[in-house]
């Protein structure tokens, strides 16, 4: 009798350090995500800004009156519209015009966005599962 009390209590210990273990490692996937999140949350509104300010360089570059001679050329056109020098992790720097730059960033926007939601629903997930 006493050997199966003692393999009855062993296996209930275990079993509650395991559940102790696995809430553990709950709580650092939990504050792994939110850290995700947090940064993530930053980058969006950095994105955003710069978005905006895209935004309000066009409107105001559209907004000066474009004087067109008979010799004006596309070139001549893109070259009025405000450039932007911006780096990548592929090239050192490169010269977009504010339109390239928007689309850029709104491709970078939608890329975070749907990370944001990856890491919502992570987050969800691991919420839910402590709860049982």
């Amino acid at each position: 009798a006493s050997h199966y009390f003692s393999f009855y209590a062993s296996t209930r210990i275990a079993r509650t350090m395991s559940r102790s273990v696995y809430r553990q490692k709950q709580l650092a996937d939990l504050e792994s995500e939110r850290q995700k999140f947090e940064k993530l949350t930053d980058h969006r509104s950095l994105l955003r800004k710069a978005l905006s300010e895209a935004d309000i360089s066009t409107a105001s570059n559209q907004a000066k009156p474009h004087t067109q001679t008979k010799n004006s050329d596309a070139s001549s056109q893109t070259a009025a519209s405000p450039s932007f020098w911006v780096s990548s992790q592929k090239s050192s720097f490169f010269l977009m015009n504010s339109e390239e730059v928007k689309a850029l960033l709104t491709k970078q926007l939608g890329g975070v966005e749907d990370e944001l939601r990856g890491v919502c629903q992570n987050i969800q997930k691991i919420t839910e599962n402590r709860s049982t």
